[in-house]
């Protein structure tokens, strides 16, 4: 049966007059008439609420004399013959407890609890709660409580675990009872704090020792940073986990990586089938042995589809995470890769053209999250023919390539909390791609990038975001159109380049490898973007729908500035002194249309610019009669901007 409003609201306001009622007889003294029938005392009961009651103020009567301090508990609990006793949950109990506490919940306390735990009932007990403890939350372990776990319950003094512990104990017969007395501040006090199962080994940890006796040792040598800009050569004598962390994956279809010192080290991939996950501890650092050259985890259906569309009926895997760890392949810098420049498949290169440290191909639902990526020279992150993607928390120290790299096809993607050190895009959608860097190509559409930011200033960092559309043409020459569509991207910091163009294969050979068309994009929004220094959007591509809004120059720009650059571009790659090798970069022959463009909501410092149309240039390439003397070539390319 469903209420309409109007009767809810008669409801309460019908409940609302009755308290309005009672409470005002209350006020004036006027009592209501009720009669109340006496109490029923019913006969056998199980539970003696009178014994309760006078147990409670004998054990109240002593309680408020054994009360004692910091110093005092910790005198104490050196003595011979002396318990602490924590009555909080187990979960409570082994995230943090005073040292050398023994537990026992206080809803298990029962005689043969307590006399197994205390046999002697004059054994001199210790007792503490929640309430000494200021951080304590109140909830732990406990996925299905009722409140949200940012919730904590304030604690109150009257209803303190200490109180009804020692009236129970006092029941029992314990008479020896001590309860600590202030609030403390483990870290801060002088009484001593644990934390853990005692005496059983995470399960990360007990997992991994079933499958020690794969784990290999081996001898190498391996470049490392010399911590002053050089390189200095090491010779490591470490285990290989490749065999172990596999076997655990096949078995229990997960992997969980404890923090340690040392690194643990891969030969080969780690490979995930459908709802396989592989999570490590923060600290937690995996790293590629020299010399392999291929990626670090990868998922099972990695499938070749460099020379024809990908099928819709493809089957793929499904529901894989990859959580936490530290991963790197060495790669110091140029020259100095440790033999590990590109993240391929597996070292035989048996699917080709792929490129990520992790490496996602055909995969239907697939998270990576709250990791680090390290000195690596391949992408970061490489997705491809994905679907329903949740890429999150990824930070990237001195990567040599792409961060997040995403191939079509691929839809239905969040990409969000990027930040770091990356030597080419930090995040970059490539529906048409490189054929060298890429196994499937297609549309990617409904993807949202979010909170990504930008390298401090003075690094070297590149600091871009790339949408790459075109038109792949197949060796049969067939050709297959890969737009970019329905993208968002929301609250950015320092991101100094936006990049909406074109741009042939320039190490295959552009004349070998080029998109048979200007891309097309439609439907982009962007928006919260704040620029602390100078950064441009570069649009050479068909656009249809771009919405650029709520910007924050937080700098002085220079008269000449322009947010938003439209039109065909040029400019010139130069391999050594001889102009007959270099190379033009983007497609400056090419027209492009841009239409439903919008600048709005930009700011200088907090003020509002009037018109944003002066943060916006327009412009025709023009051939360089004068080239190579002087750089670019230019071009025949237009620009058409239909307001």
């Amino acid at each position: 049966m469903v209420l309409s409003m109007t009767r809810v609201s008669r409801v309460l306001t019908g409940v609302g007059l009755f308290l309005v009622s009672a409470s005002s007889l209350l006020l004036m003294g006027e009592q209501p008439k009720v009669e109340v029938p006496p109490p029923v005392v019913p006969t056998g009961a199980s539970s003696d609420s009178t014994a309760f009651l006078k147990a409670a103020q004998e054990a109240e009567a002593l309680r408020v004399t054994r009360r004692v301090s910091e110093a005092d508990f910790v005198r104490m609990a050196k003595e011979e013959k002396t318990v602490i006793l924590d009555a909080r949950s187990r979960a409570h109990f082994d995230r943090l407890r005073i040292k050398g506490s023994k537990s026992l919940p206080y809803t298990e306390m029962a005689e043969a609890t307590l006399r197994r735990l205390i046999p002697d009932t004059s054994t001199k007990i210790l007792i503490y709660c929640r309430n000494n403890l200021p951080d304590e939350p109140a909830f732990v372990g406990d996925p299905g409580s009722l409140f949200p776990a940012e919730f904590d319950p304030p604690k109150f003094p009257s209803a303190g675990l200490n109180i009804p512990t020692y009236i129970t104990l006092y029941i029992y017969g314990y008479r020896n009872v001590w309860e600590l007395d202030p609030v403390v501040v483990p870290g801060k006090s002088v009484i001593e704090f644990e934390s853990g199962s005692p005496g059983v080994k995470p399960a990360a940890a007990a997992v991994l020792e079933e499958f020690r006796s794969q784990v290999r040792t081996g001898t190498w040598k391996e470049d490392w940073p010399d911590g002053k800009g050089g390189v200095e050569v090491r010779e490591v004598t470490a285990e290989i986990w490749t065999d172990a962390f596999q076997a655990a994956i096949v078995k229990y279809g997960k992997l969980e990586i404890p923090g340690r010192k040392e690194p643990y080290y891969l030969d080969a991939p780690l490979v995930l089938g459908s709802r396989q996950s592989i999570k490590a501890a923060p600290d937690a650092e995996i790293r590629l042995k020299p010399g392999v050259n291929s990626c670090m985890v990868r998922n099972r259906n990695i499938r070749d589809f460099s020379d024809r569309p990908v099928p819709d009926d493809l089957a793929s895997d499904n529901d894989l995470e990859v959580e936490g760890g530290i991963w790197t392949t060495l790669a110091v810098g140029v020259p100095s890769q440790n033999g590990n420049r590109a993240g391929r498949s597996d070292a035989a290169k048996t699917v080709p053209n792929c490129n990520g440290t992790l490496l996602f191909s055909n995969v239907r639902r697939l998270v990576v999250k709250n990791l680090v990526i390290r000195r690596c020279r391949s992408f970061g992150v490489h997705l491809g023919n994905v679907n329903q993607f949740h890429v999150e928390g990824i930070r990237f120290e001195e990567n040599g390539r792409d961060g997040v790299h995403v191939n079509g096809p691929a839809r239905y993607g969040v990409i969000r909390g990027i930040s770091g050190v990356t030597h080419d895009d930090l995040v970059a959608l490539n529906a048409w791609e490189w054929r060298n860097y890429t196994p499937t190509f297609g549309p990617i559409q409904d993807v949202l990038v979010e909170k990504v930011t930008g390298a401090p200033a003075g690094s070297k960092a590149t600091d871009a975001i790339r949408l790459l559309p075109g038109v792949k043409r197949f060796s049969n020459g067939n050709t297959l159109a890969c737009p970019i569509s329905d993208v968002v991207l929301s609250d950015l910091t320092d991101i100094r380049e936006f990049k909406l163009y074109d741009q042939p294969n320039l190490e295959v050979g552009r004349d070998k490898d080029f998109s048979v068309e200007v891309g097309r994009l439609e439907r982009v929004l962007m928006k919260q973007l704040r620029f602390t220094r100078p950064g441009v959007v570069q649009i050479a591509a068909d656009v249809e729908g771009l919405s650029i809004e709520d910007v924050d120059l937080q700098f002085m720009p220079e008269p000449a500035y322009k947010l938003v650059e439209m039109g065909p571009m040029s400019a010139t790659y130069r391999h050594g002194p001889d102009p007959a090798r270099w190379v033009e970069i983007f497609s400056p022959d090419r027209d492009v249309t841009v239409k439903g463009f919008k600048l709005e909501a930009v700011r200088v410092n907090q003020r509002p610019v009037p018109d944003t149309a002066t943060l916006v240039q327009t412009k025709d390439q023009k051939v360089n009669p004068d080239y190579p003397k002087s750089t670019p070539q230019g071009g025949k390319g237009r620009v058409r901007w239909e307001k």
